[in-house]
């Protein structure tokens, strides 16, 4: 399998070691065409979590910000497991850390 070296955005590191803290964890970023950055175990069900991870812009609407066609067909695939993240606490409640 050949890998895609993809750009991480800011919150990327952040997120990464947030969902450590508390959960299994996967970056896998680095494989470019998943549509993921991190695949995570939710806390109490187990359940796979997919969680892309987005830096916040300094921008009117949160849906300015645009993801890829890959994460797209992620979302649309896994609409309950499929999140986007843009901070800790943000990938926290995906994975049931936080109420």
């Amino acid at each position: 399998m050949r890998y895609f070296v993809k750009k991480t955005d800011t919150t990327h590191k952040a997120i990464g070691a947030a969902l450590r803290s508390v959960t299994r964890v996967d970056d896998v970023h680095e494989m470019g065409k998943l549509g993921c950055d991190f695949i995570a175990r939710h806390i109490h069900t187990g359940a796979p979590i997919f969680i892309e991870a987005k830096s916040h812009k300094k921008i009117s609407h949160r849906s300015e910000t645009k993801i890829t066609d890959n994460e797209a067909k992620m979302r649309d695939f896994y609409p309950d497991h499929w999140v986007r993240c843009e901070t800790e606490e943000d990938a926290l409640r995906a994975v049931g850390a936080l109420g």
